[in-house]
């Protein structure tokens, strides 16, 4: 809850806060190991690849998500 208190006055463009909003959704409830992949994000969102790559890389940059492995498309 105080996560999303604080998230919600970030100063970052609302598509990246949609994308961040989203991505929270599918966190464990600590709020790791949110796995959606972007082809989920994409579909959720209806935004291409390149806006979903590009609105994760601003969610990092400003630390708001921190990527601990790449996932694969081994497991398809």
């Amino acid at each position: 809850m105080e996560w999303e208190k604080r998230f919600r006055s970030a100063q970052i463009p609302a598509l990246t806060k949609a994308v961040g909003f989203t991505l929270a959704t599918y966190a464990n409830g600590d709020g790791c190991q949110a796995r959606p992949g972007n082809d989920l994000l994409m579909a959720d969102l209806g935004l291409s690849r390149r806006a979903v790559s590009a609105h994760l890389a601003g969610l990092r940059d400003s630390g708001w998500v921190l990527l601990v492995r790449s996932g694969t498309s081994l497991g398809r």
